[in-house]
Order: structure tokens, then sequence, then C-alpha cells
């Protein structure tokens, strides 16, 4: 693999993707940085007490005017513990601020870049975080306080949706209360402390030598849940124990309804239902599948109605319909048990329907 990289000492900014050979890249965009690659060390068990370097990989697939405020207070916030920090992205970024690294690898999957810029890091934990969210100053600490205890393979913390607008807000609403009756919740909101089977890949930390046993990451381009891919392989490779602290919890700005919330919501669906199919052991059908059979039966039920005239199936048939139509009422209710503005949480009732209908489609696509 070594072979089928090079470390770029004079990019040129102006070539184009195209013309940039694959099989040579990943590339370090600074010129002072010619680390070699680092093997992948035998999985041994951690001292307990001993002192743990961290690299931070913060992973970029679009940039905005407040990324390299959001990336300067990354490298600000980890500064006390010396530790690394590593931007991915798909593209060279010329204007990154110093004293960060650079590793520029053109794929569109998030766990590609991942894996690729893993192989500049030389922290005994790696920690992988989404380039939007808000740091905050007490996460590192946290993070070493966590994996002193030496059980600890993996942990994770929340990314809870916030935003100032009300587009923003009832997106939020949205995902806190429907990713809440997931086995997901954990990614989303603020819970208490404990073991779980995956952490969100936006917020994600491991030793690093449980993460080149198991491989990396490997996910396939475009096709989502890379963390739970990696979980899983910890999980079963290595018995290894997961956790998910509110401690390490971060925030970042919900994606705008409609059309930003729908957008992540399909993607969401599809990535879990073609874990579903490849891997059923990290996807239950219970509940991530009930939103595609709650739509299929609605749909089923419509059509029926429309082409039988028999008083006693059309009954049966209107009856099977409030039940389906009083689970996503029931479903939608969940909001108003928020502390969100009062208006907020009725309008994200009135959304989440439509964001069960668009995930349960996609979960069936996928």
């Amino acid at each position: 693999m070594e072979g089928l990289e090079r470390t770029a000492c004079n990019a040129d900014p102006t070539m184009s993707r195209l013309d940039v050979p694959l099989l040579q890249t990943p590339f370090l965009q600074n010129p002072h940085l010619q680390t070699p690659l680092l093997e992948a060390p035998l999985l041994e068990p951690p001292l307990p007490g001993a002192l743990l370097s961290l690299s931070v990989i913060v992973d970029v697939d679009r940039r905005d005017a407040q990324l390299v405020s959001r990336i300067e207070a990354v490298r600000d916030g980890v500064a006390g513990i010396g530790a690394q920090v590593i931007v991915s992205c798909e593209e060279p970024w010329e204007d990154a601020p110093p004293g960060v690294e650079v590793v520029v690898f053109p794929s569109n999957g998030r766990g590609d870049r991942h894996d690729a810029a893993s192989r500049r890091a030389h922290g005994d934990l790696l920690a992988f975080i989404d380039g939007r969210v808000t740091f905050s100053s007490t996460w590192a600490g946290e993070v070493l306080r966590v994996f002193q205890d030496p059980t600890v393979t993996v942990a994770g913390g929340p990314v809870i949706p916030e935003g100032g607008r009300r587009r923003e807000r009832i997106s939020a609403v949205v995902m806190t209360h429907y990713l809440g009756g997931t086995p997901a919740a954990h990614n989303a909101r603020s819970g208490p402390s404990g073991v779980v089977r995956e952490v969100g890949s936006s917020n994600l930390v491991i030793r690093a030598a449980a993460f080149r046993a198991v491989g990396g990451f490997q996910a396939p381009a475009r096709g989502g849940g890379e963390a739970v891919r990696l979980c899983y392989k910890v999980r079963t490779l290595l018995d290894g124990k997961i956790i998910s602290e509110p401690g390490l919890a971060l925030r970042a700005a919900a994606p705008r309804f409609p059309r930003a919330l729908l957008s992540d919501v399909a993607t969401y669906g599809r990535s879990r239902g073609d874990m579903a199919r490849r891997l059923p052991e990290t996807t239950s059908l219970v509940p991530y599948a009930v939103p595609s059979v709650i739509t299929f039966l609605l749909c089923l039920c419509a059509g029926l109605l429309l082409v039988t005239d028999r008083g006693a199936i059309r009954a049966a048939l209107l009856v099977a319909v409030a039940i389906l139509v009083g689970f996503v009422v029931v479903q939608s209710a969940r909001t108003l048990r928020g502390t969100e503005h009062l208006g907020d949480r009725i309008l994200g009732g009135l959304a989440l329907p439509v964001v069960l209908l668009v995930f349960g489609v996609t979960f069936v696509r996928g």
C-alpha cells in the first residue's frame, strides 16, 4: 500500500482531480510533513493509568464561511494535551489554518477519507469528528478520562442538533424525537453513560491499535454506516467494549427543513436498509423497518379501498387505516413532550409523518 501513496511536497493547486492519478493518493498537502506511513501494531491490552496521546481527524466534505473558525477551535481545544490535528478532505485546501495537517483523498466516502488520514496519525487514540460540529473545550479532557479505563475500546458522544432559525429548530425537534425512538438515540441526544452497540461517525474515538487490528473503516463510498460497520468489527473480532458518554457531547447546526433534512433522512434510510441487507446483525428490523411496513400497509389499504365495494371489507380496511394513522399520530405527538418552543414542537410533529414516509421508502431501496 505504501507504494501506492505519495507525499505532495509541491502540489499544484490548479491541478484538477481528474489530473491526479488515483494510485498517487492519499497525499499530505503540507510540504513540511514527511512522516512515514504507520504500520498496524499488534493489539495489546493498554496499561492502566498510562499516558495516552490523541490524534483528532476532522472530516471536511463541504466548506462554508465558518469552517476555518471551527477547525481553529479544534486545534486550540486540544493544544493543551499536545494532540495531533488532521483534516481529511476530498479536494486540496490551500488556506487551511496553521498547525493542522491536511490529507487529501479523492473519494466521496467518509470512511475512505478517514482511513487515508489515519495512516498519518501517531496517537494512541484516534478521534473522528465531523467538520460541521461545534467543538467543546472540555471534550479532549473527557476523552482522556474515559480511556483511562483499559476495558474501553470505542467511545463516542451525541452530536446534538441545534439552530437559530425556525427551519433548523424544526429539524432539531424531528431528529431528537424520531431518532430518540431507535437504538441510535444516544447519537442525537444526551443520555446516561453506558455500553452501546454503536456510536456515530461524527463523534467517535477508538484505540489506534484496535482500529488498525480490524482494518479501519473499509466502508463503501457513499454507502454510509461507516461507524456501524467499524463498531460491528470491534464487537465481533475483538470483543471490544463500546460506550456512549454524555461528557463527549458536541453540537452542530441542524439541517434546514424540509430539503436538507429530508435529504439526510433519505441517506440515513438507504444506509440502514443497505446494512439490514448486507449485515443484518447490525440493523434490527424492529424498529428500523417499522416505517417501511407502515408505509406499505397504508398504501395497500388505501388501494384496496378504491377497488372494493363490499361493506364488511371496507369497514375492516377503514379500521386498519385508522390504526395505522393512529400509530403515526402517536409518533408525531412525541414531539410535544419536549422543552423546545411550542410552535417548533407542533411544526415538528406535523413534519414527522413525512420523515417517516421518506425513511420507510429509502430503507426499502437500500
